[in-house]
């Protein structure tokens, strides 16, 4: 066993790590986390259920793959929007 230095991304919700700080300042500009891309994980329509499936409560199919760049993303936290429950 050995230690090793690593970085981690600084968005809430990603794991990822990287051994280099250009690698992970990279990582975090294309970030599926980071809300300046507009993608489902940070959307308040997105919920991923327990059975692992993916939901867009704004009637988006996100099954096969979530989006980047939405234009019906919204973050707003905890708001009724409409007739959507805004998580």
């Amino acid at each position: 066993m050995y230690e090793i230095k690593a970085y981690a991304c600084g968005y809430n919700g990603c794991k990822k790590a990287l051994q280099t700080k250009q690698g992970m300042k990279l990582h975090e500009s294309k970030c599926f986390y980071n809300p300046d891309k507009k993608a489902c994980a940070t959307c308040d329509y997105y919920e991923n259920t327990n059975d692992n499936k993916r939901k867009c409560h704004h009637g988006i199919d996100i099954s096969d793959k979530p989006k980047n760049g939405c234009n019906k993303y919204t973050h707003y936290h905890g708001l009724i929007w409409g007739n959507c429950y805004v998580m």
